[in-house]
């Protein structure tokens, strides 16, 4: 019996060569916070043999916290913008235009294929949907205007 269902399991493809988040990922992430915890660390040397630490120095550490943390911030949210939400947001678009029936839509992958990501599957996956409703709409028409044709044949025998 299965841990968690379909939508929580992680899901091998071997279309997949790379991970969005890495293990290179999380170490710079690391050593950027290292680094930072080692700024202040140096602050603080400056001031280890003073009895109390003054009022100006807190201010110190609380802006250089502040300042670290609002960057460090507004790096991820550019980073899952361009990274997540424009391709998602292309992708709900093109569901879109499928649903009100322009099965022409294409959604080009990100990467070359020897890089290729989960979302850059997600939209090849999506264009094999896509050709397949295409194909399957153009044989309900094709099937469609036979019977028509078929009643109107009736009709002029009658």
């Amino acid at each position: 019996m299965k841990l968690f269902p379909l939508s929580l399991q992680q899901v091998n493809d071997p279309r997949v060569k790379r991970r969005s988040f890495s293990k290179l990922r999380f170490i710079t992430v690391f050593l950027i916070l290292i680094s930072l915890a080692i700024g202040q660390a140096l602050m603080l040397a400056n001031h280890y043999h003073s009895d109390t630490i003054p009022p100006r120095l807190l201010n110190a550490f609380v802006f250089y916290w502040a300042i670290a943390a609002g960057g460090y911030s507004l790096f991820e949210t550019i980073y899952i913008r361009w990274k997540y939400e424009k391709p998602m947001n292309q992708m709900s678009a093109a569901t879109k235009q499928v649903a009100e029936g322009n099965f022409s839509i294409k959604l080009k992958p990100r990467h070359t294929e020897e890089h290729l990501d989960y979302l850059d599957v997600m939209f090849l996956d999506f264009n094999t949907m896509v050709e397949e409703l295409s194909s399957t709409e153009m044989l309900r028409q094709h099937r469609t205007k036979r019977v028509q044709k078929g009643a109107e044949c009736d009709k002029i025998r009658r």
